[in-house]
């Protein structure tokens, strides 16, 4: 199949309402989340270990809108996919950490 080819997962209505949904494209098995009025698709495995995003709740890290796995806690961009984590400066043991991107 074509980039450009369209798949029809379900209607808009029906996203907001269940405000995610899970399926096979081209068999590969996605989640696409409604979130604050946008849409967004991400694979429905997490990177890391493979936990289920669609389980997972949706947080603000930073001002980033991120899906939380629920078997580990990776911290996953809805808009890019970025995984988030909280750094620590080994030169300044006393500041507190702060959100960075993998």
């Amino acid at each position: 199949m074509a980039s450009s080819d369209t798949v029809l997962i379900g209607s808009a209505s029906e996203i907001r309402s269940l405000q995610r949904k899970t399926c096979d494209v081209n068999g590969r098995k996605i989640t696409v989340f409604h979130y604050e009025g946008k849409f967004y698709a991400l694979d429905f495995h997490c990177y890391h270990s493979g936990g289920p995003l669609d389980a997972g709740d949706i947080e603000d890290i930073n001002g980033v809108a991120c899906i939380i796995c629920p078997w580990h806690k990776y911290k996953i961009s809805l808009q890019t996919g970025e995984g988030y984590y909280q750094a620590i400066d080994p030169k300044h043991l006393r500041k507190p950490p702060s959100w960075k991107s993998k």
